[in-house]
């Protein structure tokens, strides 16, 4: 499935998730994120249906490229086990500050952004899977 189907086939898709880990394998082309994603209903007036997770992997196969904006040392250390994320494709319009490659339809751009560390990563990948842990 490509990453545009798994994101639509979550409730809040990659929104508000915790990156607990992020392992690249360039040999393969293949990224792994271990998560807590988001399956929370924000329309439910009880909190633990509102911020419900369940741990789970992604892998983004046959990864294109990989880049990071470059992020304020003043960030880290992190005094938590995860990073806040978002997981989009990027938009048309949408101007990073640095260059990237030419993206496809079949093999669009996206972006990670993390809150915590307020930097986004660019990338771009053929498939998606995701594994429930």
């Amino acid at each position: 499935m490509t990453l545009a189907e798994l994101l639509y086939s979550l409730p809040n898709g990659l929104h508000d998730s915790e990156l607990r880990e992020l392992t690249f394998d360039l040999v393969n082309q293949e990224v792994r994120l271990v998560l807590d994603i988001w399956i929370g209903n924000l329309d439910s007036n009880k909190h633990d249906e509102r911020e419900k997770y369940q741990h789970a992997e992604v892998r983004l196969v046959n990864l294109a490229f990989w880049i990071s904006q470059p992020t304020d040392p003043s960030e880290f250390p992190l005094s938590k086990d995860s990073l806040c994320i978002d997981v989009r494709e990027l938009p048309d319009d949408y101007k990073p500050g640095i260059p990237l490659p030419e993206s496809t339809p079949e093999n669009p751009t996206y972006y990670l952004y993390s809150t915590d560390i307020n930097t986004c990563f660019f990338f771009a990948c053929e498939s998606a899977t995701l594994q429930w842990l």
